[in-house]
């Protein structure tokens, strides 16, 4: 009924699904400290998600290599609530992975859609750059306050005036907030570069 071909690509995806699922919920687990199976239904998409974006690129390890290092950048927040000591639940780590995983691969799979190289490396950059920006921010808040980025947070930076974010910037940027900018910024740069 189906030609070996076909037989040969199914059983790839289906194993490299199985394979990122395992790894997506160990990350999950991990970080979370709940070692239960539940709400895996989002895990067991993005899975196969990467499995079928995988097929799309020629340099298959090139993809992984992209996917792997871009997810670990957009889950590193979760560190941030790990060295706080403060409680990550599994289905918020679940939900986080699986939405950056959906953004990230429209991120890596949409500029393919253009032929010429320069143009897919400038819109990789551009959706990488607005992706991570978030993350980025949060990063960068909590190496200069030592503290989680809150709503609250937010609602205070949306009332400051400039000559205030002027005066908190001149008193609170040091240089590892610099090398934080220049890294997370690099990063994104050698990433988009890859393909």
């Amino acid at each position: 009924m189906f030609s070996s071909a076909l037989k040969k690509e199914i059983r790839t995806i289906v194993i490299t699904s199985v394979i990122v699922y395992c790894i997506l919920m160990l990350f999950a687990c991990g970080i979370s400290g709940d070692y239960t199976l539940r709400h895996s239904n989002g895990i067991i998409l993005s899975a196969v998600g990467i499995a079928l974006a995988s097929r799309v690129y020629i340099e298959r390890k090139v993809y992984f290599c992209q996917i792997s290092l871009l997810f670990l950048l957009a889950n590193s927040i979760f560190l941030i609530k790990l060295v706080l000591g403060n409680f990550i639940g599994l289905s918020s780590v679940k939900n986080y992975a699986n939405f950056s995983i959906a953004l990230l691969n429209l991120a890596l799979l949409l500029p393919m859609l253009f032929e010429k190289h320069v143009i897919r490396s400038v819109l990789r950059f551009i959706f990488l750059a607005v992706i991570l920006l978030p993350v980025f921010f949060i990063l960068g808040y909590y190496s200069v306050t030592s503290t989680v980025f809150a709503p609250d947070t937010l609602l205070a930076i949306a009332q400051t005036n400039i000559q205030e974010a002027i005066e908190y910037a001149k008193d609170n940027f040091s240089c590892k907030t610099i090398f934080l900018i220049i890294l997370a910024n690099a990063s994104v740069f050698f990433v988009s570069k890859l393909q």
